[in-house]
C-alpha cells in the first residue's frame, strides 16, 4: 500500500497542530471545514482540539442563525393549476390562485419576522426566473 494511502493521525489528539500538513489535512477532514477557518478558530481559542470544535460548532450555530429565512412561491406547473407556497422546514400549502399565495406568503414572512431571522418571499414568473416581492 501506497504511503498516501495511509490514513494519517496526529501524535497527540488533543491538539490541533496548525504547523504540520499531515496535521492540518487530518483535522479539516475530521471537522469538516476549510483550513482557513481551522486555523481562525485556533487563533481565537488555542489549539485545545475540545476548544477548536467548540468554537467552529459555535460559528455554525451563528451561520445558522443569520441566514436568510425564504418563502416561495411557486408557478403552476403544465399539468396542474394550484399555485404552491414552500415555508421553511418544507412545509407546502397549495392555493387556486396567485394572490391568495402571495398573501399568505406575505403573512407567513411576517410571522418569522418575529424570529429576528431575515425573511424573503420569492415568487416564480413563467419564464423560470425568480422575482423579489416586497411586503
Amino acid at each position: 500500500m501506497h504511503a498516501s494511502n495511509l490514513r494519517y493521525a496526529p501524535q497527540d489528539a488533543t491538539q490541533v497542530d496548525v504547523s504540520f500538513p499531515g496535521d492540518i489535512r487530518f483535522w479539516t477532514r475530521n471537522l469538516g471545514v476549510s483550513e482557513e477557518r481551522l486555523r481562525a478558530a485556533v487563533v481565537q481559542v488555542g489549539t485545545q482540539s475540545s476548544d477548536v470544535r467548540a468554537e467552529l460548532r459555535r460559528k455554525r450555530l451563528v451561520a445558522e442563525t443569520l441566514k436568510t429565512l425564504r418563502v416561495f412561491v411557486f408557478y403552476p406547473s403544465i399539468n396542474h393549476r394550484d399555485w404552491w407556497v414552500l415555508l421553511p422546514g418544507a412545509d407546502q400549502q397549495t392555493f387556486a390562485s396567485e394572490g391568495a399565495a402571495v398573501q399568505f406568503a406575505l403573512e407567513r414572512a411576517r410571522d418569522l419576522r418575529g424570529s429576528g431571522r431575515a425573511v424573503e418571499v420569492l415568487q416564480e414568473k413563467i419564464t423560470g426566473t425568480w422575482m423579489r416581492i416586497v411586503g
